[in-house]
C-alpha cells in the first residue's frame, strides 16, 4: 500500500443516465407488531422494575399512573409501545427508499469506472483506517477487501438493540475481520447475502437447567443477544419442589429471578459472553402425619351425596384409585358414594402428606 496515497474524484463528464423516466421501486411490506409482541416488552418493563407479576393481566391503571408520565391506563401504554415502533419502523423504510433509489439511478449510469481509480481509492481508505457513515444512505464498497486492510468503522446514527446500519453497498468476497466497528459496543457482521451491517455487539448466553426446572415459554435458553428475550422457568414437581424467597441467579447483566413459589423469569442486558446455570428448587419439607378426627355420613343411596366430616380447606381428597385432587371443604366435604382419601395438601414449602382412607 502506498504511504502517498490520495483520494481520486471521478469526472462526472464520463457518465451520463440512459433513462430519465420517472424512478419506479419495490418495497418491502412492513413488519407488524403483534399483541404478543407488546406484552412482551411490557413484561419485560415491569420485571426489570422489580415488580413480581404472573402475567400482563395483573397490571393496573393504577400502576401506569405511578410510572409513566403523561399514560393513564394500561391500553395508553400498549398503543405507546406500538407507536414507537411504527416510528422507527417508518425511519427504517425510508432508509430502505432512499438506498433503493439510489440504487436504481446507479442501473442507470452508462460508464465505467477506471480500475486505477478503484484501486487507489480502495487503497487511500486502507490507509486512513477509518470510516465515518454520517447517515444510513452512505456504504462503502466492500468488493476488494482483502488481507491487510484494516478498516474502522462508525455512523452518526446511535442504534438501539436490534437495528442495524449497512456498511457495504455490494457482499464481501474478503473477510469480515478486515472492517471493526471504532466505538465500544459495536461490531460487524454479515447478513446471509455477504452485505456488511453495524449493530450492537451482541452475545452468546446459554442457559443450563438442572434437574428440577422445565422450560415453560419465552425466549430459547441459548441466544445470541444484548437484550435477552425473557424466559419463563417453571418448576417439574411442584408438590415437592419450590423456588424459596430471595432466589436469585445473576451473571454479566443476565439475571434469573422469582416469579412466584413456583416460576423463575431469566432477563436482563448481556455484557459478556454467558454461560449461566440455575441453581436448582429448594425441596419442601415432609408432613409426616395424615389428617385425624373424620367421621362420615354415608349417603342414602347408591348414587346419592354423603359427607365426610372433620376436613378443612387445608384437605384434599379423591376416589380410591384416582388421579386428580380436590381441595376439601370447611368443616366437611360432600362426595358422591365411594371410598375416598384425604391427606394435607402441598403448600408452597410442605409437600403433601399421606393420605388416609375415609373411615
Amino acid at each position: 500500500m502506498s504511504d502517498s496515497a490520495e483520494l481520486k474524484n471521478l469526472d462526472m463528464a464520463d457518465f451520463k443516465l440512459n433513462d430519465y423516466d420517472n424512478i419506479r421501486i419495490e418495497m418491502p411490506e412492513p413488519p407488524s407488531i403483534t399483541e404478543e409482541d407488546i406484552d412482551a416488552q411490557l413484561f419485560e418493563y415491569v420485571i426489570s422494575g422489580g415488580k413480581q407479576i404472573q402475567s400482563i393481566a395483573d397490571l393496573d391503571d393504577a400502576w401506569v399512573r405511578d410510572n409513566f408520565d403523561g399514560l393513564e391506563t394500561v391500553q395508553d401504554v400498549r398503543q405507546s409501545i406500538k407507536d414507537q415502533y411504527d416510528k422507527e419502523m417508518e425511519y427504517q423504510l425510508n432508509d430502505v427508499k432512499l438506498q433503493n433509489c439510489c440504487e436504481a439511478l446507479i442501473d442507470r449510469l452508462e460508464g465505467e469506472v477506471p480500475e486505477d481509480i478503484i484501486q487507489n481509492n480502495v487503497d487511500k481508505d486502507n490507509q486512513d483506517n477509518n470510516l465515518y457513515l454520517e447517515n444510513s444512505s452512505q456504504q462503502v464498497s466492500a468488493r476488494r477487501l482483502s488481507s491487510g486492510a484494516d478498516i474502522g468503522i462508525s455512523s452518526g446514527r446511535t442504534l438501539a438493540s436490534g437495528q442495524t446500519v449497512q456498511i457495504s453497498s455490494d457482499a464481501c468476497t474478503g473477510s469480515i475481520q478486515y472492517v471493526s466497528a471504532d466505538r465500544a459496543g459495536y461490531e460487524t457482521y454479515l447478513n446471509s447475502e455477504g452485505l456488511i451491517y453495524l449493530r450492537l455487539k451482541t452475545y452468546q448466553v446459554s442457559v443450563t437447567l438442572p434437574n428440577g426446572l422445565t422450560y415453560k415459554n419465552g425466549g430459547r435458553l441459548t441466544q445470541d443477544c444484548l437484550d435477552l428475550t425473557p424466559i419463563t422457568i417453571s418448576v417439574t414437581d411442584p408438590d415437592n419442589y419450590y423456588i424459596p424467597d430471595g432466589y436469585s441467579v445473576t451473571l454479566n447483566g443476565i439475571t434469573a429471578a422469582k416469579v412466584d413459589s413456583y416460576t423463575i423469569r431469566v432477563t436482563g442486558t448481556a455484557t459478556a459472553d454467558t454461560a449461566m446455570t440455575l441453581t436448582a428448587p429448594t425441596e419442601k419439607t415432609a408432613q409426616t402425619q395424615p389428617p385425624t378426627g373424620l367421621t362420615v355420613t354415608h349417603p342414602q343411596s347408591r348414587t346419592g351425596y354423603g359427607r365426610i366430616n372433620g376436613t378443612n380447606s387445608s384437605m384434599e381428597y379423591r376416589p380410591v384409585g384416582g388421579t386428580r385432587w380436590s381441595q376439601c371443604g370447611s368443616a366437611f366435604t360432600s362426595a358422591l358414594a365411594g371410598t375416598y382419601e384425604v391427606r394435607y395438601a402441598a403448600t408452597e414449602t410442605r409437600k403433601p402428606s399421606r393420605p388416609l382412607l375415609s373411615p
